[in-house]
């Protein structure tokens, strides 16, 4: 299974970095990481 490195940067200068698989999402791979995004995606229309 391929899977990619992708690094998270937030406004204060925090970064982390996730493994994501190839049949998950960013937004998955980052909250089963510990991860906290806001999103808009799981309630039907896609935004922040």
């Amino acid at each position: 299974m391929t899977s990619h490195d992708v690094t998270l940067e937030w406004p204060d200068g925090r970064t982390k970095t996730v493994e994501v698989d190839e049949d998950e999402t960013i937004l998955g791979a980052a909250e089963c990481d510990g991860a906290v995004l806001p999103y808009g995606c799981r309630t039907g229309a896609c935004g922040t």
